[in-house]
């Protein structure tokens, strides 16, 4: 037993040897390590009990019959109570809604179902404690809620006839993200840098392998441009406002840079968003109605023909004249510049 136990004392020895030379890196100047206690994580509560609470509430009140397997796949959030107001979108049908701007924000309160919201708090917790700790309540809210909007801007680039934007993931990959640029900022000062690199690694990879199987580009329920967003709004903000805790020449230039990305971005997004009807940066078709219409003799044959729309008074016209005609998913309609 005895013999058991000092063979156990030395595996135990040597795993943490091999971390401490591994994992833990030279430092010079404060270790970040050693300030991420300097702030109780006030907003990543507040956040995740606010999304738990309006999720819960609602899922409830609209499941019928109410048992865990009904709840798990309920959708649920503040677009229950603001039906249709608060979801990101910027067209239905032909209805513009770019002027309603505080959907950039509200979606991120609405979740698909109870998988949904359950990985963005556990995401937002393991992510954002040690963020808000070093960073404080007030950098935090900046760049995470400016991921959840740099993630609908770029849904809106990519994704403009796809479902609407629902759940706060864009968020979760701003805090990724943070950490990133946390790294690129304070390399020198963060003494389990190589892994942080590893967890972030393994965090990012299955959204990435996920991505890279989806070979249209046109997920049905996940928004990879969304996440896509988050991540670039979350490392330039966070280069931007994030804690420099040993000022260097170098970083100046990272800033500087990181600036200038910002601009330009969001120019070209306000210089795109503004044409009407809207269309996905890779496309050349401008559309904001698409429907399936059978009709052999406007057609020629005897299948569903994909049919898009400029305004509000092409839709009209079709609608009203045809007698077989039935919405459809953007992905079923290949090539509609033909």
């Amino acid at each position: 037993r005895h013999a058991l136990a000092a063979h156990a004392g030395g595996i135990s020895a040597a795993l943490s040897e091999i971390v401490s030379t591994g994992f833990m890196q030279e430092t010079s100047g404060p270790i970040i390590e050693k300030e991420m206690r300097q702030h109780w994580p006030f907003y990543v509560a507040s956040q995740c009990l606010t999304t738990a609470g309006l999720w819960t509430y609602s899922a409830i009140e609209t499941t019928t019959p109410l048992n865990v397997e009904t709840l798990r796949h309920a959708r649920g959030g503040l677009d229950w109570w603001f039906p249709g107001k608060t979801l990101m979108l910027i067209n239905h049908e032909c209805e513009d809604f770019r002027h309603e701007a505080w959907r950039n924000l509200t979606y991120q309160f609405t979740h698909g179902d109870m998988s949904h919201i359950f990985t963005n708090i556990c995401m937002v917790l393991f992510l954002g404690i040690p963020l808000e700790g070093f960073h404080g309540h007030w950098r935090l809210i900046a760049v995470f809620n400016l991921g959840v909007i740099g993630g609908a801007c770029l849904h809106v680039l990519c994704n403009p006839h796809l479902y609407p934007l629902l759940g706060m993931s864009a968020g979760c990959y701003a805090l990724l993200a943070m950490h990133l640029s946390d790294l690129l900022v304070n390399w020198r000062q963060t003494r389990f840098r190589w892994l942080k690199c590893l967890l972030l690694l393994a965090l990012v990879l299955p959204d990435l392998i996920h991505a890279s199987f989806d070979s249209s580009l046109q997920p049905r329920t996940t928004g990879h441009f969304a996440h896509a967003g988050g991540c670039i709004s979350g490392m330039l903000t966070g280069i931007l406002l994030g804690k420099d805790i040993k000022a260097n020449d170098y970083k100046t230039t990272i800033r500087a840079v990181a600036v200038t990305l910002s601009f330009c971005l969001i120019a070209f997004y306000a210089w795109w968003v503004e044409k009407w009807p809207p269309r996905a940066i890779w496309d050349t078709l401008p559309f904001c109605w698409i429907h399936q219409v059978k009709n052999e003799t406007v057609f020629g044959n005897k299948n569903w023909n994909c049919l898009t729309c400029k305004d509000k008074a092409c839709a009209q016209a079709w609608k009203s004249t045809q007698q077989h005609i039935a919405r459809v998913a953007i992905h079923f309609c290949v090539d509609l510049d033909a």
